[in-house]
């Protein structure tokens, strides 16, 4: 994924979210790009997870070229949301995150 494209599942209002499943040989995730799955402010339905499964690697690289956005892979459950977080499951051989990437599952007070 490159040039600050996203692939998310969002949970708003009382809507379960569906979550990611991802099943490759290897995964690059950089210049601002992000997979997320997230129960947006004040949600009721259940929050989607992320499973990640690539033989080779997962490699979650830098930022945008303005710097702005994060390269990242992560779970989040916004403030006034009152369901539980969905899971972030990584399987490979190799994970590596630089550059300023991130990876996680947060839990974020607007």
């Amino acid at each position: 994924m490159t040039e600050e494209s996203k692939l998310t599942a969002d949970t708003t209002g009382n809507q379960d979210g569906e979550g990611i499943f991802i099943q490759t040989n290897q995964l690059i995730i950089q210049e601002g790009s992000q997979v997320s799955a997230s129960a947006i402010e004040e949600s009721t339905g259940k929050s989607g997870g992320i499973q990640v499964n690539a033989l080779e690697f997962i490699e979650v690289i830098g930022t945008s070229s303005s710097g702005s956005n994060e390269s990242s892979l992560f779970a989040l459950i916004e403030s006034g949301s009152t369901v539980n977080g969905g899971t972030l499951t990584i399987n490979t051989q190799r994970l590596i995150v630089t550059e300023g990437a991130e990876r996680g599952s947060y839990f974020s007070e607007l």
